[in-house]
């Protein structure tokens, strides 16, 4: 597990169900340096207003488009690409959001990471 929540960031998976993703945020112990924020087209006003809450709570909000919220394979090879060329330090999934494939593709590479994750 990360050191401290000031050096960590959190991928969030995010669909219509925002208050999963904004909960973590609230405990400020946890709440990380920075968010990534998978999305999928049918949900980028609830990216949107996801994003606005992290600005007001100093969390660095950063997007990740998934091209189809639905294709498990294409998501699994994004996620990938995304843990390959990442440059910051912790980082944690927040399993708590998103299309069952977004979760189930997230948490595959997660685990192949050896990165934490919770839900």
């Amino acid at each position: 597990m990360p050191s401290s929540a000031s050096q960590t960031s959190h991928l969030c998976l995010v669909s219509d169900e925002v208050i999963a993703n904004i909960t973590p945020l609230l405990d400020s112990a946890f709440r990380p340096a920075r968010a990534y924020l998978a999305v999928a087209p049918p949900y980028t006003q609830a990216a949107e207003y996801l994003a606005s809450v992290f600005k007001k709570l100093d969390v660095a909000c950063e997007h990740i488009m998934i091209d189809s919220a639905w294709d498990i394979e294409r998501i699994r090879d994004q996620f990938m690409t995304f843990m390959e060329t990442r440059q910051d330090g912790d980082i944690i999934l927040n399993l708590s959001g998103g299309t069952r494939p977004m979760a189930l593709a997230a948490h595959e590479v997660f685990l192949a990471y050896e990165q934490p994750v919770f839900h």
